[in-house]
């Protein structure tokens, strides 16, 4: 489990596993998001960019998705991220 932030996508709070040929799946509860990156490559140094990559994408499509969207029209201040369908 993640307890401080160390770099853009290391989120206080979110936590899962990497496995040792690059595909991991991490949780973060506080955006209710599961993200899996399924990769099959022996670690080596592209791995850690790849996976850095990943990551700052995934929590980037929750900002992108939130600044389209009033958080007024979101209920209780619920930050999730709405489904997305047919570019709305």
């Amino acid at each position: 489990m993640i307890t401080r932030r160390d770099d853009v996508a290391a989120v206080p709070g979110r936590y899962g596993r990497d496995g040792g040929f690059g595909t991991s799946w991490d949780s973060d509860p506080h955006e209710d998001m599961v993200a899996i990156l399924m990769l099959q490559r022996l670690y080596d140094p592209i791995v850690a960019t790849i996976n850095a990559d990943f990551w700052t994408l995934a929590y980037q499509a929750i900002d992108d998705c939130l600044s389209r969207r009033s958080t007024t029209d979101l209920p209780h201040g619920d930050r999730r991220a709405p489904l997305l369908s047919g570019g709305t």
